[in-house]
């Protein structure tokens, strides 16, 4: 109920500003009538009344703006108080002016209708009904000389006498009684009445419409409030499935894991899961629910509840995938399915078993070169009992790198209905090198974005990605944008990163070094002293005692490292500020490297922290 009265309030106030626009535009007219009459354009036989009451009519009419400042403009009863200015402005109009200002009365009752509120129209025509009346009959007093209030006057010395006066008109109308012609009940009967049933029609069609429009509204708040409520429990359903995912990514010395889930809609059926079984196995899934919505995403918490409660070091991944796919046939009305890609991985020997259920064959990088992993693509999950799998084997070495992903990312489309496609996913990988999964999701998402440019995601997009690494390694991540102040940011970030991962403190003035150098120049040379994002991701390597510092930012080509850049030219005379910082760092570091990817400069420096 508090929805649909703020909406109606808030039509009434786009209402009020109407109606002051229509009482400004009124003054106009009224002023331009009023030049009309003294420059005798408009006859009238007095101009006395003309000049008194034009004036008030046109300071009621602007005075609207200064009412349209105040607090009571924005109150549910202030129409009232406009609207029955606006009467007055046509009860003076139609004193005067009888015979020009009777349209005034329309305009009211159509004013009154901009409301959406039937009670305002009704009230509006009542008054305008008894206003008319008595308007018309003080109008044969005081108003211009009109021969249908009169009637005709009689000749005197050959020319028509017009009574002016008060008095002369009383005289002149009880003479006309006194002689059989009632003029109070012909004007009563053939102009008031008259003019009483056509602004009668007017004022059931305006509240016909008036009726239908606050009916409309009504259902378009009732619409809102129900769409408002649907989006709060889709928000809900969001929530909770993605607290359904895992919280936090595996990071040790011999095996990463990260999943990230990107819905095209609020809610959708992707999904992805990792379970330590024990001190060497680890076991992933990943997977893609048929259909969009609340019953994918209820599939899909069903199907992540069974590989939960179902997978154990004693069983195959094709026994796992048998199993699931029997509980989630069981009582599956909806015949809904979901394709996966189960996985278990012995951290210790590098020993990858894995089984398919008709999903996309996952890509493996290893030595600068991705392929597709063979897999036997088996049923998909839900559709049919008893459904068997098959086990696969592959052996991993350190370095190797897998990655999963669902169709969302190869049926990614843009504008011309092209998809993103196998062929151009498998290119990505062979084109570029990826220290972590996190580098990896960072630069495949912008791929994917590039392509689309813009084009509405029409299906979900998950990546899953595994690093056999055998090294322990813990990443850290900031996106700041880019300026001279923000240097310090960045290096207070570093600084705290040092702090939890317990390096040594001696450090730290390398890395402000490094820090001040490559950020100041990003700022200077990529992005010509302009804002921009930069990257920063912060990677400690505890097995080999390295840190490690990515840079990227989306500015335009300036490779740190080229030998023509000024910045590192030699000739200090000649070079540009920060040339001798950027060798300084090339002196610090054990490596350094530039790649441009994606329209983006990629800087990745290594630093031994035995040094």
């Amino acid at each position: 109920m508090e929805e649909k009265n703020k909406a109606f309030l808030e039509n009434e106030i786009d209402a009020n500003k109407q109606l002051v626009k229509s009482m400004v535009f009124a003054a106009i007219l009224l002023f331009l009538m009023w030049i009309g009459y003294l420059t005798h354009l408009f006859k009238l036989n007095s101009y006395t009344s003309i000049n008194i009451f034009f004036p008030i009519n046109i300071i009621i009419c602007l005075s609207s703006i200064i009412w349209s400042k105040t607090k009571y403009f924005y109150k549910a009863d202030f129409k009232y108080f406009l609207l029955f200015n606006f009467l007055v402005v046509i009860m003076i109009l139609n004193i005067i002016v009888p015979k020009h200002g009777i349209l005034g009365w329309a305009v009211c009752i159509i004013l009154a209708n901009h409301y959406y509120d039937p009670k305002c129209g009704r009230i509006i025509f009542i008054t305008s009904f008894v206003a008319m009346l008595l308007c018309i009959y003080l109008g044969m007093f005081l108003g211009e000389y009109d021969p249908n209030l009169l009637g005709s006057g009689k000749v005197v010395d050959g020319v028509i006498y017009q009574p002016d006066t008060i008095k002369e008109r009383f005289d002149f109308i009880n003479e006309k009684i006194q002689n059989g012609e009632n003029r109070y009940l012909k004007v009563f009967l053939y102009y008031y009445l008259s003019r009483a049933f056509f602004l009668t029609i007017i004022f059931f069609i305006s509240n016909g419409l008036n009726i239908r429009t606050f009916k409309l509204l009504e259902k378009e708040v009732d619409e809102a409030n129900t769409k408002k409520q649907i989006e709060t429990e889709l928000n809900v359903a969001k929530e909770i499935q993605l607290n359904a995912l895992p919280a936090t990514f595996i990071n040790n010395k011999k095996l990463e894991i990260l999943g990230e889930l990107n819905p095209a809609k609020d809610v959708g059926g992707d999904l992805y899961d990792y379970l330590i079984l024990d001190e060497d196995n680890v076991a992933f899934l990943i997977g893609d629910v048929s259909g969009k919505g609340i019953p994918a995403a209820m599939f899909m918490m069903k199907t992540i509840t069974c590989f939960k409660n179902l997978t154990t070091i004693d069983k195959s991944p094709a026994q796992i995938l048998y199993e699931i796919n029997n509980a989630l046939y069981l009582n599956n009305a909806s015949s809904m399915f979901v394709t996966a890609f189960l996985g278990i991985i012995n951290t210790k020997t590098g020993l990858l078993r894995y089984a398919n259920a008709a999903h996309n064959k996952p890509i493996l990088k290893r030595d600068k070169i991705a392929y597709f992993i063979p897999s036997e693509a088996g049923f998909l999950l839900g559709g049919f009992e008893n459904m068997s799998y098959t086990d696969q084997e592959l052996q991993l070495v350190p370095g190797d790198l897998i990655s999963l992903y669902t169709d969302g990312v190869t049926e990614a489309r843009n504008a011309n209905g092209e998809f993103y496609t196998e062929n151009r996913l498998i290119h990505f990988f062979n084109k570029f090198n990826f220290a972590s999964p996190i580098e990896l999701h960072f630069e495949l998402k912008d791929s994917i974005q590039e392509f689309t440019n813009g084009f509405e995601q029409s299906d979900d997009i998950t990546l899953l990605t595994i690093a056999y690494i055998m090294d322990e390694k813990s990443n850290h991540e900031i996106l700041v944008n880019s300026s001279t102040s923000n240097v310090n940011e960045l290096l207070e970030f570093c600084k705290k990163c040092i702090d939890e991962e317990n390096i040594k403190k001696e450090i730290i003035n390398d890395v402000s070094i490094v820090i001040d150098e490559i950020a100041s120049n990003i700022f200077k040379y990529a992005y010509q002293n302009e804002n921009g994002p930069i990257y920063l991701r912060f990677q400690h390597n505890i097995t080999k005692h390295l840190i490690r510092l990515t840079f990227v930012d989306k500015g335009q080509y300036f490779n740190i490292l080229d030998s023509n850049n000024k910045a590192l030219d030699e000739n200090y005379h000649d070079k540009k500020a920060g040339g001798l910082g950027i060798l300084i760092v090339k002196n610090l570091a054990q490596e350094i490297s530039y790649n441009r990817s994606n329209n983006k400069n990629i800087v990745t420096i290594t630093l031994d922290l035995n040094k």
